[in-house]
Formats: structure tokens, C-alpha cells, sequence
């Protein structure tokens, strides 16, 4: 009735980052004056250490269950680049100059992770849950660029910054459950307490926030007959800004001229989601299609303003967004060894909000899509494809344009099935490109970014006393820098 465990990860990895950005300069009449190459090279240690320890009671009472999570990780990543821009061409003779810059950033984040749950029945069909999660984070980023002047370096101190963040969470939420005739229904209510702290040393300059919220949920199913039903649903969530999105300094300056940086003063985003379903169950297959309305306060899109012949992205709170879509999700067993699983979002979204004096009102429509397709082509052996396309979306500032990319994966059960390969390509036609049109009424700006090119990886996993685990979770610990756009 008893259940311990405990599990410890050590990470280590490095890497080398090249960019060459070109530069290319126009007069009036559409001639070039002048072209410029910035090369920068990037050495990257990392290094992540993260313990963790699980417990899980089962009670005498048939399905009462306490379970209990304590994780700790800490995470060191430093990173050192060197720049060297130059002169290819200049309508103007005299000009000829060379700029030398280095950049050294050391990042250092710990967490905890603190959770418990408790299950408790009540009856055949009711039940009462009740729990428990904290999140305490601290994060530094120590960020100095110099610039070489005569063989000595100077400080630039308008890019360098010493960033100081510290978040703690703590949120407890009750749920009951039960179900009367044909209609199932779970009403429950979360409470969040949160703490913020932000340090800008170099300028010193804080900014502390503080808020509670509470988050009511309510989910009602109604049986027409076995195998068919309708759902409703409503709930009110948040989204926080991440660390990044909050430190005012770049991130980089390997393009110098179209910086990104955070808004201290950035506010989380609440959500009220409205949702009314449709279920069926065949032997094989399932089908789950909905009409949705969500209503989000605080939406936060990036504004880009230019500066002095420099293009600064910073992530703002606009006011509101209002989105109406339809979603379908389809999975099928086509065979005992082929299954598949779709998913289509269609939607309307309605920005309205104001910067600065300046409307941002925006209109979409767009579709989200997903795809992914799992055999059995031999004994032990599976295929997996997973496919996504993104359909092009008008935003505050501009639109993006469309996006997909395809990933798959082998693996071979081996070792009397105590081992598993695993061969996976991801991005297998290296079209995860991002490409983003920011059009102001003094400037348009077009940018394409990609993440990580097409990439292969090849594992190994050996089970010393354990059955295989087909769905054992690997969070990307890398994250996503594109948080507030996707």
C-alpha cells in the first residue's frame, strides 16, 4: 500500500552557435550605400542536476489515495560569444571601420516543486479530491557585452545587465465529482497566491508584485446512450509571463539591429474558457468534436518600435482578445498494428487593445492541425509519424506566416525486451521556420527564425528490474523562446 521513489538526473552538454547576419543599406532612390557582415561565434556549457522524490499511500477504503512530490533542480548555463563586424561595401570611401564586441552570459536558475494530493470516495459515483502544489523559483542572469576601443575594453553598459528573479506560487484547489442518472458533473475552485520579486542591479531598480486569484471550474457530461454523449464545460485559467519576457535588457545582440527584450511591468493573462462537446465511441475509434468561446484579458503580443535605426520587440499587455473556434479530435485503431490520431482547431480571434497611443486591433482566422501515425511494421518493431501544420494569422503587429514539420521516430525492443532503441529524426524536410511580418506605419520589418535545424538523436534505454514503459513523459527542458507568439 506503500510506494517510494526516487530518482536522480545529471545533465551535462555544450555546444557551438554560428551566425552571420548581412546587413544591406538603400538611399531614397533605392541604391545601395552600404553592406556589412556581423559574424558571431557562441560557446555553450550547460549543465542541470534535478532530484526527485514520489510517494503514494493507498488507504483501506477502496480508492482513497494520498500521493505526495518533492522535486529540487538546478541549472547553470553560460554562454560566450564573440563578434566581429565588418565592411563589404560603402558608397562612402572614407568609411572603413570594424567592430569587435564580446558577449559572456551566465544564467543560474533552482526550483522546488512542492505537490500532494488526496483522493477520497464518497460514494459509488461521487468522490472528493482535494491537494496542494508550490513552485519556488530563483533565477540570476548576469549579462556583460564590451566593446574593444583601441585594443581595450569598455563596458557597453546599455546592453549589460544583472538580472535578478525570484517567483514563488502556491495554489490549493478542492474537486468534487459525482454522477446522477445519465448526467456526470465535477465542480471545482483553485486558489493562487503569488510572489513576485525583480532586481535590476546595474540600475537598481525593483518590481515587486503580488496578487491572489481564485479559478472556478465546472465539466457536465450527459449520456444520450452508450458509446454518445454531451459535454459542456467552463474554466477560468492564468498564464504567467516567463523570466525571459520580463528582463527589459536583450537577450542578444548577435543582430544589434533587431534587439528582443522583456517588460517588467508585464501582467499574466487570465482566461475564461467556454465549451460545449460531442463525444462517440465506436469499438475502434473515438470521436470528440467541440464549439468553443474563450475570453482573454491581458493578451500579451510583441510590439516592435524603432529606435535610432534599431528595431526593439518587447512584449506589452494589450486588452483584450475574444476567439471562437471549433475543434475535432479523431483516433482510430485501422488494425491491430496501425493506429492514427488527428486534431483540427479552426478559429476566429479578435484582438482590441492600444500602445503607446497607437490601435492594435486585429482579425484572424486560422487552423491548427495535427497528425501522427503509429505501426507495428515487424516484430518489435514501431514507426511513428507526427506532422503539424500552423495556417498563416494576422497579430496585432503584422501577421505570421504558415508553418509544419514533420518528425519520425523507429524503435526495436531488444535484450529479451529489456531494451529499447529509439531513432528519431525531427524536422525531416527542415521546414520548422518561423516567419514573422511586423508592419508599422513608419517601418515594415520581415524575419525568419528557426529554432533547431533538422536534427537526429539515437537512445538507449536498458531496464535492470522494470517492464517497458511506452509513455513515460520527456519534457523538452530546452523550452520555447516563442512562448508569447505560439
Amino acid at each position: 500500500n506503500n510506494t517510494l521513489t526516487v530518482s536522480y538526473l545529471y545533465r551535462v552538454s555544450d555546444g557551438i552557435n554560428n551566425r552571420e547576419t548581412l546587413y544591406r543599406d538603400f538611399d531614397v532612390n533605392s541604391l545601395p550605400t552600404l553592406e556589412t557582415l556581423r559574424l558571431e561565434e557562441e560557446d555553450e556549457e550547460d549543465i542541470n542536476n534535478e532530484f526527485a522524490l514520489a510517494y503514494s499511500r493507498n488507504f483501506e477504503k477502496t480508492g482513497a489515495k494520498l500521493t505526495a512530490d518533492i522535486q529540487y533542480r538546478e541549472n547553470t548555463e553560460i554562454e560566450r560569444a564573440d563578434i566581429v563586424e565588418s565592411v563589404l561595401f560603402s558608397s562612402d570611401e572614407d568609411f572603413e571601420t570594424i567592430s569587435d564586441q564580446r558577449s559572456d552570459n551566465q544564467e543560474s536558475e533552482s526550483s522546488w516543486l512542492l505537490q500532494m494530493d488526496y483522493v477520497h470516495p464518497l460514494s459509488k459515483t461521487a468522490k472528493f479530491e482535494l491537494g496542494y502544489r508550490g513552485n519556488l523559483r530563483d533565477l540570476a542572469n548576469d549579462y556583460l557585452v564590451e566593446s574593444f576601443v583601441n585594443g581595450i575594453r569598455v563596458n557597453e553598459t546599455a546592453l549589460s545587465n544583472n538580472f535578478r528573479y525570484d517567483e514563488d506560487v502556491h495554489a490549493g484547489y478542492a474537486i468534487y465529482s459525482n454522477k446522477l442518472n445519465k448526467i456526470s458533473y465535477q465542480l471545482g475552485m483553485r486558489m493562487e497566491t503569488t510572489d513576485i520579486a525583480i532586481e535590476l542591479l546595474q540600475t537598481n531598480e525593483s518590481f515587486p508584485k503580488s496578487y491572489t486569484n481564485f479559478f472556478p471550474s465546472a465539466f457536465f457530461t450527459y449520456e444520450i446512450k452508450q458509446g454518445t454523449s454531451l459535454q459542456s464545460s467552463y474554466s477560468r485559467r492564468i498564464r504567467r509571463p516567463r523570466s525571459r519576457n520580463l528582463n527589459p535588457f536583450p537577450f542578444t545582440i548577435g543582430d544589434n539591429r533587431n534587439l528582443r527584450t522583456g517588460n517588467p511591468d508585464l501582467d499574466p493573462t487570465f482566461t475564461d474558457s467556454y465549451e460545449i462537446g460531442f463525444l462517440k465511441t465506436w469499438k475502434r475509434a473515438t470521436l470528440f468534436s467541440s464549439v468553443y468561446y474563450r475570453r482573454t484579458d491581458g493578451v500579451v503580443q510583441r510590439i516592435t518600435t524603432r529606435v535610432d535605426s534599431v528595431n526593439i520587440s518587447r512584449p506589452v499587455n494589450l486588452s483584450l482578445e475574444n476567439a471562437f473556434g471549433f475543434e475535432f479530435n479523431y483516433s482510430h485503431d485501422l488494425t491491430d498494428w496501425w493506429r492514427i490520431i488527428a486534431n483540427a482547431n479552426l478559429y476566429r480571434s479578435v484582438i482590441t487593445g492600444e500602445f503607446s497611443d497607437q490601435n492594435f486591433d486585429a482579425e484572424a482566422y486560422t487552423l491548427n492541425t495535427r497528425f501522427n501515425s503509429r505501426m507495428t511494421l515487424l516484430k518489435e518493431v514501431e514507426f511513428q509519424t507526427n506532422f503539424r501544420y500552423r495556417a498563416p494569422q494576422n497579430r496585432a503587429q503584422g501577421d505570421r506566416e504558415s508553418y509544419y514539420q514533420l518528425d519520425i521516430g523507429l524503435s526495436k525492443q531488444i535484450m529479451k525486451k529489456k531494451g529499447t532503441l529509439v531513432l528519431n529524426v525531427r524536422d525531416v524536410f527542415n521546414s520548422g521556420i518561423y516567419r514573422f511580418n511586423t508592419i508599422d506605419e513608419n517601418f515594415e520589418f520581415n524575419s525568419e527564425w528557426q529554432r533547431r535545424p533538422r536534427s537526429y538523436t539515437l537512445s538507449f534505454t536498458y531496464r535492470i528490474n522494470q517492464k517497458d514503459f511506452k509513455n513515460r513523459n520527456q519534457r523538452d527542458r530546452r523550452g520555447d523562446d516563442f512562448d508569447d507568439d505560439f
